[in-house]
């Protein structure tokens, strides 16, 4: 039997427009995947990111997604729970076994009395071990060069042979994998370059929306520097937002070494006025991130 539980946790506090690792609008609070937060407990109703309106009371959330939490009121300042150091106990045992029923009772229930002198029995062996185990520290923010490599594990086993609808089919038979719009997008949440080629290959439709978001949104938001600007190449609508109404202009323009992505989505359409639900803009997502190319790029200027 092992048991894990958090020993050190550490909390942190964010403003509305102070850091780029969360962005809070309106009622939406999104965050980056430098942002580790430990997995919530069934058995505890306290949340890792919890929200406050601007008196300071807490909201109650309404909706998560993997990087997206809504909450019942507009959002001011959010607390995250950064878990720190993990205690593990362990206690394995080796109980003796209880004597073997005759024949003649073999299938029938042992009587109480029967159970309670097994029980008893001695020659049981319990041991236990205590572990302390440090969390890594997240990992920097990419660069142009460092998410390359962050990237690579997941992208770099895409499937770059064009196949037929037929045999990409076949191919993700083999794999298991269902040949609809929610596991395009999860596939794409993963960065898995080559099975997001066989979806589409298959036929699953380039803009299908699984919890709220696009293929385009999930590679953009997972950093995945080979995936973007294929689903764009590949006609990716560069315009459909999420469910906060944020568009993939408006999460790539806060990521300060996408510039060529970001040139790349104004090539193809992207829109640069539209406005998530809580009024933020691409310009301003890129502003916030000291984003300044970005910026240039998104104002004309």
């Amino acid at each position: 039997m092992t048991v894990k539980y958090p020993l050190v946790v550490k909390t942190t506090s964010y403003k509305k427009g102070v850091s780029s690792d969360v962005t809070i609008d309106g009622p939406f609070v999104t965050y980056n995947y430098t942002v580790q937060l430990p997995e919530e407990q069934t058995f505890s109703n306290i949340h890792p990111l919890r929200a406050y309106d601007a008196q300071g009371r807490q909201l109650e959330r309404y909706s998560k997604s993997p990087t997206l939490n809504s909450f019942w009121g507009k959002v001011d300042a959010v607390q995250i729970d950064r878990l720190e150091t993990w205690g593990t106990l362990t206690v394995e045992y080796d109980v003796a076994s209880p004597p073997k029923l005759p024949i003649t009772q073999e299938g029938l229930r042992p009587s109480l009395e029967e159970r309670m002198k097994a029980a008893n029995i001695g020659g049981g062996k319990v041991t236990k071990a205590v572990a302390v185990e440090t969390v890594s520290a997240a990992e920097p923010t990419p660069t142009s060069s460092s998410s390359s490599s962050a990237s690579s594990s997941s992208e770099s086993s895409a499937d770059d042979k064009a196949v037929t609808p037929g045999e990409a089919k076949r191919k993700l038979a083999k794999m298991h994998i269902d040949t609809t719009g929610d596991m395009l997008v999860m596939k794409a949440v993963g960065g898995h370059m080559g099975t997001v080629r066989l979806l589409l290959a298959a036929g699953v439709p380039i803009n299908s929306r699984s919890h709220g978001q696009t293929a385009l949104i999930a590679a953009i938001r997972g950093r995945y520097r080979r995936l973007t600007p294929m689903l764009i190449d590949a006609g990716a609508d560069v315009n459909a937002a999420d469910d906060n109404n944020a568009t993939p202009l408006y999460f790539a323009a806060e990521r300060c070494a996408w510039t060529e992505i970001v040139k790349s989505l104004l090539k193809h359409g992207a829109k640069t006025t539209p406005k998530t639900r809580g009024g933020s803009t691409a310009l301003q997502s890129a502003e916030w991130a000291k984003c300044t190319e970005n910026a240039k790029l998104i104002s004309g200027k």
